[in-house]
């Protein structure tokens, strides 16, 4: 096939969806009005939350990877520290009966730090060592051993902060007990904001994939999961009207379906005739309809846009001066754009069966004939032809 696909002049299939390492093609316009919304909470004094929501294959995923890489590889701005994670993935540990049983606040602290790498906790660690000593930095004891312990090499803290398995006498040894509360965690995560805020970092952006598993919960859960956030949200505005300059301030960004944005709002409207609203009206109050962001489907031209940068990151040098959508025609890729409804995963699937079927059959252009052909065949294509008109 490698073989056959260099007679396009490509050195490796271009349209693979579950490689999420391109940059950004064919969204212009809502890639810069999330990065004007990231800009306009980085200027601000103010904890935020912002809504990615799109439907399945529309790219959510993708533009919580871009975002990430925009911030940790490109270092766009180094006053910003960026981790993301996902709620769903191994079970959520949250219960009703704040603050008496809960769990949650414990499973995302861990969840956080075990998507930090150890190497990155060591440089921030290192970097406020003579504050951790002294008492310039106003954070718990444990919260200094924790940090002094990962400055120094040992993964004993680490381990605590990821919520892995640590011997009795390790911890002993070190001073360090293991999370066992929302209240301590949460506690240990604003230390955490006031170290990052001392080492230099002015914004922590938090990216939170599939934030659409959460209203599948019970509404109990979701309440307490909800009003966690709220939480973090609240104490950084209490923090920054006391002692202003403290921490470094946390802005989530949520990536979430239309349908499970729905149910939220379904679960606020019918807490709300129960118990007031709970954790969850308090949370979606704190969003601002600016910063819900509604990934839309690509025109037919962002469509192009996008197949043609696919094809010239896989172009040979000599295929980079073939036409910018070869072996495609243009209005094959209108016709790619019409019937994928301009969902970028589904045109990107649609090429590369094309690219594959126009490979095997040794057809040098893809022509929208030949593409309707192919794709009939596989039921994703449906032409309406006109009825015969009898004299």
């Amino acid at each position: 096939m490698i073989g056959i696909l260099q007679k396009f002049e490509l050195t490796s299939k271009p349209f693979e969806v579950a490689l999420l390492n391109y940059k950004m093609a064919g969204r212009h316009d809502d890639w810069e009005k999330l990065v004007d919304r990231l800009n306009s909470a980085f200027e601000g004094n103010e904890c935020k939350f912002i809504i990615v929501q799109a439907g399945y294959g529309m790219g959510k995923t993708y533009t919580i990877e871009r975002t990430y890489r925009l911030f940790k590889e490109e270092k766009l701005d180094l006053d910003v520290y960026v981790v993301k994670t996902t709620l769903a993935g191994r079970p959520i540990r949250a219960y009703p009966g704040e603050p008496a049983k809960t769990k949650f606040g414990v499973d995302f602290v861990n969840r956080i730090f075990k998507n930090i790498p150890l190497q990155d906790l060591k440089t921030i660690s290192k970097k406020v060592t003579a504050k951790l000593k002294g008492r310039s930095l106003a954070v718990s004891d444990l919260a200094k051993r924790i940090f002094l312990n990962i400055a120094k090499g040992s993964k004993i803290g680490y381990r605590v902060l990821s919520g892995e398995d640590v011997e009795a006498s390790d911890l002993r040894k070190e001073k360090l007990k293991l999370l066992k509360n929302s209240q301590g965690a949460l506690s240990l995560f604003f230390d955490f904001q006031r170290i990052l805020k001392a080492a230099k970092y002015n914004n922590f952006l938090m990216l939170l994939d599939e934030f659409e598993y959460i209203p599948t919960l019970t509404t109990p859960k979701v309440t307490v999961i909800l009003d966690t956030f709220r939480t973090i949200f609240d104490y950084y505005g209490v923090s920054e009207s006391t002692e202003p300059g403290k921490m470094a301030k946390v802005i989530f960004v949520f990536a979430i379906s239309p349908g499970g944005w729905e149910r939220i709002k379904e679960l606020e409207s019918s807490t709300l005739k129960r118990t007031g609203g709970g954790g969850i009206a308090p949370f979606l109050d704190r969003i601002s309809p600016v910063d819900i962001i509604q990934l839309k489907p690509l025109t037919p031209r962002e469509v192009a846009d996008l197949i043609a940068f696919r094809l010239h990151k896989h172009r040979t040098g000599k295929g980079k001066k073939l036409k910018r959508l070869h072996p495609f025609t243009p209005k094959c890729i209108r016709l790619i754009a019409e019937i994928s409804q301009g969902v970028p995963r589904r045109a990107l699937q649609y090429c590369s069966i094309l690219l594959e079927d126009a490979a095997k059959n040794r057809r040098k252009i893809i022509t929208s004939g030949y593409a309707k052909k192919v794709l009939e065949e596989l039921n994703l294509y449906t032409e309406i032809r006109k009825p015969e008109i009898k004299a």
